[in-house]
């Protein structure tokens, strides 16, 4: 299904040279030109949405603005300077100075777009002193926050001022510090996940000292990455795979596997869409307002796209291999067959099979840990305990026991003998997460 209310933001072909990425990250901000001016119109007094327009595109402006100083033609540049220009009346209304000054415990949240204007050359001194006195109140921290609220509280800091550093021990209490439940991690958990990794790396800028070894950060990316595919949920899916160029870490088969699907998905439809954008929704609107309902419904999943794009063009990342086998893959030959033979079906099939059905047999045998994620997490929903059983197997049997979604099976089906055997009950009544 195409909605043909946003300008296409990709090339028709996933090819992994540089003007490819490139194009693909200037089609993303075109996206943001025309969600600034469909969705932000100068009333002077955004509303929730309006705000969280305004915020992410200035966040999409720095992260791209990072990657256009390696970007081989000026056009991103122009982009970015001529959107940031037309945001910042929005980002800096008299509305937004005024809840700032009344709620200086969400400050940080609501002044986001001013400090990336900054950062981007736009300063506005102004706006600046009531951002500035409300973050220095004596009442600002006052707020409860989840500690990747306090990882982005910090790097909001860092880059429009004197760094302020997160609470003691932020990091760890994040989703990168505890680690993610392989299978049955909620979809918040997994945001969590992402965005404390996006605020701890700085948009991939900074090279932080992570809360966990990197290789275990990336087995619960791969694990998250296989939820977010399986559930046709681009959003998380594209922000998942941040995780590789943010950590500077090459390219796995699941990694760029969950790249391409996502590229095809682009190019089918001429954006990424997320969750619930169906094009009946919109039927027997005006063409204005059909536009601005379909614009604010996707602009959010292309713009993470975007971010990806970008982070490709960072310093020390890069686009997958066009092999994702390489040398140094453990030869697992024939895995990928069983695991799908074995996967209960899933209606409606989600958009990865199709790609599967175009992938090498090497190049499946290579993202066997994701195949084994999404067939356990399958096998759960099916309240099959037998089918988890042959799953597990069928892995230790070709030594995939350096999956977090194999290692956390294993102990699950101890805590389920520890029922009495009654396992298939105990799934059966709580079943996986949403």
């Amino acid at each position: 299904m195409k909605v043909d209310s946003l300008p296409a933001a990709a090339p028709t072909a996933m090819r992994w040279e540089r003007v490819d990425i490139e194009e693909r990250l200037l089609g993303t901000l075109r996206v943001a030109r025309r969600t600034v001016r469909t969705l932000l119109p100068d009333t002077g007094d955004p509303a929730l949405l309006s705000e969280k327009v305004i915020s992410e595109t200035a966040l999409l402006l720095v992260a791209a603005a990072n990657a256009a100083q390696r970007c081989c033609r000026p056009t991103a540049a122009e982009l970015i300077g001529e959107i940031a220009a037309e945001l910042a009346p929005h980002a800096r209304s008299e509305a937004l100075r005024t809840r700032i000054r009344l709620w200086p415990t969400h400050a940080g949240e609501l002044g986001v777009a001013h400090v990336c204007l900054t950062r981007l050359g736009l300063p506005d001194p102004n706006f600046d002193a009531v951002f500035t006195a409300a973050m220095d109140s004596t009442v600002a921290r006052m707020a409860e926050r989840l500690p990747w609220k306090e990882i982005e509280l910090a790097w909001l800091g860092s880059i429009g001022g004197p760094p302020r550093p997160p609470a003691t021990g932020a990091a760890r209490r994040t989703r990168v510090g505890t680690g993610l439940d392989a299978m049955l991690a909620t979809r918040m958990e997994v945001y969590g996940f992402t965005h404390a990794l996006i605020y701890l790396t700085g948009f991939g800028a900074l090279r932080p000292t992570l809360p966990r070894p990197r290789s275990a950060v990336l087995a619960d990316a791969t694990a998250a990455l296989a939820r977010s595919l399986d559930d046709d949920d681009f959003d998380v899916a594209a922000e998942t795979l941040l995780s590789w160029p943010y950590l500077r870490s090459p390219w796995t088969g699941a990694g760029a596997f969950g790249l391409r699907v996502l590229t095809e998905v682009e190019d089918q439809v001429g954006y990424l869409p997320g969750l619930g954008l169906v094009a009946d929704r919109f039927a027997g609107l005006s063409a204005a307002d059909r536009t601005r309902r379909v614009v604010g419904a996707a602009y959010h999943t292309t713009y993470v796209m975007g971010l990806l794009m970008a982070a490709t063009l960072l310093p020390g990342a890069g686009g997958p291999p066009r092999s994702w086998a390489g040398p140094g893959a453990r030869p697992r030959g024939g895995i990928a067959a069983e695991l799908l033979a074995l996967m209960p079906d899933r209606t409606p099939t989600p958009h990865w099979r199709s790609t599967m059905d175009r992938v090498s047999t090497e190049d499946r045998d290579s993202m066997a840990d994701l195949l084994a994620a999404i067939a356990l997490r399958r096998a759960l929903y099916a309240h099959d305990i037998g089918l988890f059983q042959r799953i597990l197997r069928v892995c230790c049997s070709y030594d995939l026991v350096d999956c977090a979604a194999v290692r956390q099976g294993a102990d699950l089906l101890e805590r389920l003998r520890a029922e009495g055997g009654h396992g298939g009950s105990v799934i059966g009544r709580f079943g996986p997460g949403a």
